[in-house]
């Protein structure tokens, strides 16, 4: 929502949880923010269902969530050139090849990382 607020053209948000995403749906309908799309699903199952792509993601799982070699692998296909991710959890995955950190730093027991991706270059 802190996109949307500071005008952002477009936002998708993805939210698995039904009673948080009404939640999110009223906030948004207060709010006036015509331009955020709410879809209630996880977010492996977006990414595999759709071909947008997009320039700046927002990562934010559930604390112990583990899934993170599949969710980077299938991120790769929805990015941009030059798009961020932003991640942040209480334990970061460690990066498979083609990730670049730009950004890391710890706040209480959150741990984020403002990433980019290089495609690897073919031998």
């Amino acid at each position: 929502l802190e996109a949307a607020s500071r005008r952002a053209k477009t936002v998708t948000l993805i939210e698995k949880n039904r009673l948080v995403a009404q939640a999110i749906k009223n906030n948004l309908q207060q709010l006036n923010f015509n331009q955020v799309e709410l879809i209630c699903t996880d977010a492996q199952n977006f990414l595999a269902t759709n071909s947008r792509q997009f320039d700046i993601i927002f990562l934010d799982p559930p604390y112990q969530w583990q899934q993170w070699p599949d969710l980077m692998q299938a991120l790769v296909p929805h990015l941009r050139p030059q798009a961020h991710i932003y991640l942040e959890s209480d334990t970061l995955p460690t990066l498979p090849t083609g990730w670049q950190i730009l950004r890391e730093g710890k706040s209480g027991i959150s741990r984020f990382e403002l990433l980019t991706y290089c495609k690897p270059e073919a031998p």
